[in-house]
């Protein structure tokens, strides 16, 4: 008796039950994923609850970035209790991983008037800078905010060091697109982009999506207009409008502004984790200019996030190749060759950055980390040096401002403000940040890890070097790091 086939309903009833338990299972391991992060956020705060518990105590509150959050100052407490000669010390910890001195000094009123310390330490900055910083090889900015994406990212990123032979972005500055003119009507379109410009540039987001959304009444469907209110969008943290905006911008634009267009999509996409769409624009935007270096740059940045280690190395490899004497381009292949356990070659593209720019800091740090690495300490030491000393020249205007105003609500509040250095940099390069740095206290790192690390190599003190020529540390680096500052604080109170 022949057998009769499956009825169609039932293949589909069997295929609907596996496709609403893979997605069930994906958000439960998103919600589970999030649960950790609240984890994290719990125990810093249950840490801090008990450690407020010793009335009288001096409240020290720590604010930063990952350098900070749950890390040096539970180690800080434990030195200053230990070496305080009776004075009771409780250190709270309110650093957050990746976040930027903006975001430190937007929770800081709040932080103050919680816990009303009696001094402030702050370490931040290094999520501030243009560049992009490698987090464990990958892009520290950019990224889908679901944490299963971003696990699911870094697990293959781990899988292609593993495994090489089976393996396969800084939210980007807003510039303006080329300028068009030929007759009046398109002055009066060219008047409505500066305009709309000049607000978002003066910070006036609403203001700037105001003049975008009149201009394009009278003019729905150009494509300038559409970028800058997408801009504005994506400025105030939306993800659909500034995509649709952008996606019109690019059906629209003309042959000399398409390429913008896409690179504008491109960007949107990679930083709310679209990397399907992200990528088929820029491989739009390399085929209409292919002696442009961004798009294979992007392109590098678009495999780190979806763990394709080898493809991101060719991708840089390309944009280098296109444009030989970039310095940053040079510093995020020696970063990426650093990740990728290449030393020798991290060497020589960041020994190829600093001759295109020996004024690029970055170039000059990363060298810096590449000798001590390759054993080579006499060229280490003269190329952090160098670094340093260009450091103290140059400053991140964000970092400058953030700093100073953070300054005047620690004061405001009559605590002190303490300003940290990150380890093996210059302390000169955060007094220059104040006009008047007399009141604040200064915590130099430089020189305690330089004695540490001539009698251990770079590894029993850092877990990585996102910064250049520093890194998150081991226990031990976080120890020290600790003990400088507890020497510091302790020396700026009076003797008993």
């Amino acid at each position: 008796m022949p057998i009769s086939p499956q009825p169609r309903s039932g293949l589909k009833s069997r295929l609907f039950s596996l496709a609403l338990g893979v997605l069930c299972a994906a958000v439960l391991l998103e919600l589970g994923l999030r649960f950790v992060g609240l984890g994290f956020l719990f125990l810093q705060e249950r840490r801090n609850r008990v450690t407020l518990r010793h009335p009288g105590a001096y409240r020290i509150l720590c604010v930063g970035d990952s350098m900070t959050a749950g890390t040096y100052p539970r180690y800080l407490e434990e030195i200053l209790n230990a070496r305080g000669a009776g004075r009771r010390f409780a250190v709270i910890d309110e650093g957050r991983l990746a976040t930027t001195s903006r975001q430190a000094l937007a929770t800081l009123p709040e932080h103050l008037a919680k816990y009303r310390p009696d001094m402030v330490l702050a370490m931040m900055g290094a999520n501030d800078v243009g560049e992009v910083l490698l987090y464990g090889g990958v892009p520290a900015s950019g990224g889908s905010s679901l944490r299963i994406l971003r696990l699911a990212g870094f697990l293959r990123y781990l899988a292609a060091q593993r495994w090489p032979g089976r393996a396969a972005a800084l939210a980007p500055r807003i510039y303006g697109p080329p300028q068009r003119r030929s007759s009046p009507e398109a002055e009066a379109r060219t008047a409505s982009v500066k305009a709309g410009r000049t607000l978002l540039d003066q910070g006036k987001v609403a203001d700037a999506a105001a003049a975008f959304s009149r201009a394009l009444r009278r003019f729905p469907e150009e494509p300038e207009l559409l970028i800058g209110l997408g801009d504005c969008y994506a400025v105030l943290g939306e993800s659909d409008r500034p995509r649709k905006l952008f996606e019109r911008a690019v059906r629209r634009a003309p042959p000399g502004l398409l390429y913008f267009a896409l690179r504008r999509l491109g960007w949107h996409c990679r930083e709310h984790g679209q990397f399907q769409a992200a990528e088929d624009a820029f491989r739009r935007a390399m085929r209409l200019e292919p002696r442009q270096s961004s798009p294979y740059r992007e392109l590098g940045m678009i495999s780190l996030l979806r763990g394709r280690s080898l493809d991101a190395t060719a991708w840089f490899e390309k944009a280098v190749a296109v444009d030989p004497r970039n310095s940053g381009l040079l510093v995020l292949l020696g970063g990426h060759y650093l990740h990728m356990g290449r030393q020798a070659d991290a060497a020589q593209a960041y020994l190829r950055a600093a001759e295109a720019d020996p004024n690029d800091p970055l170039a000059l740090g990363g060298l810096a980390t590449c000798y001590g690495l390759l054993g080579q300490t006499k060229l280490a030491r003269q190329a952090r040096a160098k670094a340093n000393a260009l450091r103290e020249r140059r400053f991140v205007a964000m970092t400058r401002d953030n700093y100073r105003r953070i300054l005047q609500l620690v004061s405001a509040s009559g605590a002190r403000l303490v300003c940290i250095q990150y380890p093996r940099r210059s302390v000169a390069e955060l007094r220059n940040l104040f006009d008047d740095p007399s009141g604040i206290i200064f915590v130099d790192n430089e020189a305690p890890f330089e004695r540490a690390l001539r009698a251990a190599p770079l590894g029993d003190y850092f877990i990585d070097f996102f910064g250049g020529d520093f890194g998150h540390c081991t226990e031990k680096g976080y120890r020290l790091l600790a003990a400088d500052i507890a020497d510091v604080i302790l020396k700026a109170f009076p003797p008993r």
